[in-house]
């Protein structure tokens, strides 16, 4: 016979106590990066970007104004997939261990299921200037946009226009150069040339973040241009560079695990540069989309204390993640390499 946590309330209790006690080992940022739903109970959704409406164009005296509508872009379907990890407690694990280890166990299995959630939805970044990645499980996951290209790409398309756009750094050819000022002004530039993916029209981007991960030269190059009251390298004889036009532009982004490799959890070196400017407060741009049917939890249905004496305490979520635009960020790699 097997006996669920939920017929004993009290050790329930005792758990959801220490549950929303614990600290994670590191910020979760998943709210700030993308758009997330929760409370979504269906399997699959379909998400699609519109067109904003025509340009109004002139009318004349008595005449009717002309009708207008809005295209829709690329349809992105997406399928929530569960994720579980379970931790035995034993009987001599009650008795020598005490309930402090015990509670600290419970802790770090939430710690575990968050992470998961924040390595899915970072990987959509990681893997920027890729199809697809291998996750922890083993399994192949499309990280492409709408359009069926990587996320920067050289050539994004429309669905209602032959107009292409770039949203790299740099023209093919150049190169992903490291952060800096001169940097920043030329991802700027690239999102003045997106286009809508609608109807193919010019839709320059207003940013408000710019993304980058743990390496600490670019966090502090990053740090120093939005900070400094100087135009960062500028001398105090210069009097046209002295102010700093970047000062407080941006808010500065750190994702955790843009440099971790999601299938091995082991640093990606290759990623340290890794830097994005990107619109992430308006809900109408944000192509991170992620959307949850249940956030994590400590299960209490599954959770399980077994005639053998065992506590099995199980913790999960269920959500899904993908790409719904990619007309709303722009990057460098930062290495130096050829634009391709």
């Amino acid at each position: 016979m097997v006996i669920t946590l939920s017929d004993y309330p009290d050790v329930v209790n005792n758990i959801n106590v220490e549950w929303n006690k614990a600290t994670t080992e590191f910020d979760v940022v998943r709210d700030k990066l993308a758009v997330v739903k929760h409370g979504d109970t269906r399997y699959i959704t379909d998400h699609s970007h519109f067109s904003s409406v025509q340009t109004a164009r002139r009318r004349t005296d008595g005449g009717n104004a002309q009708k207008t509508d809005v295209k829709q872009g690329y349809r992105v379907t997406l399928t929530k997939d569960e994720i579980g990890m379970e931790i035995d407690v034993t009987k001599r694990m009650r008795r020598y261990d005490g309930m402090g280890a015990i509670m600290n166990e419970v802790r770090k299995i939430r710690d575990g299921a968050q992470r998961r959630c924040e390595l899915d939805i970072t990987s959509l970044v990681n893997n920027a200037w890729s199809s697809s990645y291998t996750n922890l499980d083993g399994e192949s996951v499309t990280t492409t946009a709408p359009d069926g290209n990587p996320l920067m790409y050289s050539a994004h398309t429309s669905r209602g226009s032959s107009n292409t756009y770039n949203n790299q750094v740099g023209s093919v050819g150049a190169t992903h150069d490291p952060f800096s000022p001169t940097v920043l002004e030329a991802l700027e530039e690239a999102g003045n040339r997106l286009n809508d993916e609608a109807d193919g029209r010019n839709v320059p981007t207003q940013f408000d973040t710019i993304i980058t991960g743990r390496h600490a030269p670019t966090v502090n190059a990053v740090e120093r241009t939005l900070n400094s009251l100087m135009y960062p390298g500028s001398s105090t004889a210069d009097t046209n560079r002295a102010n700093n036009n970047l000062k407080g532009r941006y808010q500065h982004l750190i994702l955790p695990f843009l440099d971790i490799d999601p299938a091995t959890e082991g640093v990606d070196s290759n990623k340290y540069r890794y830097t994005f400017l990107a619109n992430l407060r308006n809900e109408d741009r944000n192509g991170f989309y992620m959307t949850f049917s249940q956030d994590v939890m400590l299960d209490e249905g599954e959770s399980q204390i077994t005639e053998s004496g065992i506590w099995q305490w199980v913790v999960t979520a269920d959500y899904a993640f993908g790409l719904t635009a990619s007309n709303f960020v722009v990057g460098t790699k930062g290495d130096g390499t050829v634009i391709a």
